[in-house]
């Protein structure tokens, strides 16, 4: 399972392709592309991870904090 949120962190930051972060786990695109999915789809049913939406992103005195503090 760490591997997996760590291949959906990867497509995240590096904007790569499903083919590309499949060649470099060593899985088929459609792997890729359904660990991803799964992921995703955990992850926001869990209600721990949530992204502000487009009018708290809009409003001038918000600002982004780390976890740490």
């Amino acid at each position: 399972m760490e591997d997996q949120l760590l291949m959906t962190l990867e497509y995240w930051r590096e904007y790569r392709t499903y083919f590309h972060i499949g060649q470099t786990w060593g899985v088929n695109e459609s792997t890729a592309y359904r660990i991803i999915r799964k992921i995703e789809d955990t992850l926001v049913k869990s209600r721990d991870f949530t992204l502000p939406g487009k009018k708290k992103l809009a409003s001038s005195n918000y600002s982004v904090r780390s976890g740490s503090g």
